[in-house]
């Protein structure tokens, strides 16, 4: 297995060079990378809350000769004038991941209010509230607090509100009644405070016959959170890649400083004959042997091209000897012309140069 290499002294010097430039760089930037202290900075959740929303309700019918159940479930079609009363189950709950101080205050209303639509926009002219409690307010100190009240209300006093006001309003417009809760929760925490407002509530549109929506029932959850600086981790992809690039450019190094031998005296006279038959082979003509073997002057030329100016001029091609290993022989390339030789030596060329 062939391990030395040869290299010429330029090469070797540049090689040498480059490899220790990116040798010197990669070692940087492991240290670099190995050192640096970078911090990131990041919210921490210190305190996070949840609030669930919801109205159940019943409506119970007036003796009747259409329907044989005493009520109706949820999500029907109630008929205003079979209706007796309205059995509602108001449930708020509000849930946090610490135990803290909690206050709610609330009310519950029965809402009238008057609209239009024009251009298939509802526009409300007014609302009217009756209260369906006094206001409310309750304080724990607890991971949660829950508030579930229940009212059964007759729509007697509505209805007989909605004549009145159209009477007394003199114009033909439409009615909703709404059942609603509406409030604000509290909560004291060491990372601040929550204050959340909160509306639900279930409507009709006031006509012969009743179906409720349910508006405002989403979930609503929050958090509170604190900046912390921490450090960033150390980039292990990236130290690998810097360790790995300087383990390749020391390899490459003392192998260039170790394993390289400069060409000698015959390398470099071998690559000039390839050098010069790779640029100007279509030039030449290989012979044999050279049968003129007297000429009465021979000039010895100082380079390859000054040999093919005296090709040029005298229209006579370059020759060679080849020898017994298809190189030239004795490293001399020639022109002949008559019993003048112009003849340049690869060898001598290079001799003079050294010297």
């Amino acid at each position: 297995m062939k391990v030395h290499m040869k290299l010429g002294r330029g090469k070797k010097i540049a090689c040498t060079v480059v490899l220790s430039c990116t040798l010197i760089a990669a070692l940087a930037m492991v240290f670099i990378t190995a050192c640096k202290k970078e911090m990131t900075e990041k919210d921490i959740v210190k305190y996070d809350y949840k609030i669930s929303k919801n109205i159940a309700y019943k409506v119970f019918l007036k003796d009747n000769i259409i329907y044989d159940e005493d009520y109706m479930e949820e999500g029907l079609y109630y008929p205003r004038k079979l209706i007796d009363y309205i059995r509602l189950k108001y449930d708020f709950e509000y849930t946090g991941s610490d135990t803290v101080p909690i206050r709610i205050d609330y009310q519950c209303f029965v809402k009238i209010s008057g609209f239009v639509i024009q251009q298939n926009i509802k526009e409300i002219y007014w609302t009217k509230s009756f209260p369906l409690n006094e206001k409310q307010s309750l304080e724990v100190s607890d991971r949660a607090l829950a508030v579930n009240e229940e009212f059964d209300v007759s729509l007697g006093r509505y209805i007989t509100f909605v004549n009145e006001a159209k009477e007394e309003l003199g114009i033909n417009i439409d009615f909703d009644i709404i059942f609603s809760m509406e409030g604000m929760v509290k909560a004291s925490t060491a990372y601040g405070e929550v204050e959340e407002s909160f509306s639900f509530d279930i409507s009709s549109v006031f006509y012969n016959v009743c179906k409720f929506s349910k508006n405002g029932m989403d979930a609503v959850s929050g958090k509170l959170t604190q900046k912390q600086v921490e450090p960033v981790p150390l980039n292990q992809t990236r130290l690998a890649i810097y360790i790995s690039v300087s383990g390749v450019a020391l390899l490459a190094l003392l192998y260039i400083l170790i394993f390289t031998r400069d060409y000698d005296l015959n390398d470099i006279v071998m690559l000039s004959i390839k050098k010069i038959q790779r640029e100007y082979g279509s030039r030449m003509v290989t012979l044999q042997s050279n049968t003129a073997k007297s000429f009465n002057r021979i000039y010895e030329l100082y380079s390859i091209k000054d040999l093919v100016k005296v090709s040029d001029e005298i229209q006579k091609p370059i020759l060679y000897e080849r020898d017994d290993k298809e190189l030239v022989k004795d490293f001399k390339f020639f022109v002949q012309n008559g019993e003048e030789l112009y003849e340049y030596c690869v060898l001598n060329s290079i001799m003079q140069n050294y010297r």
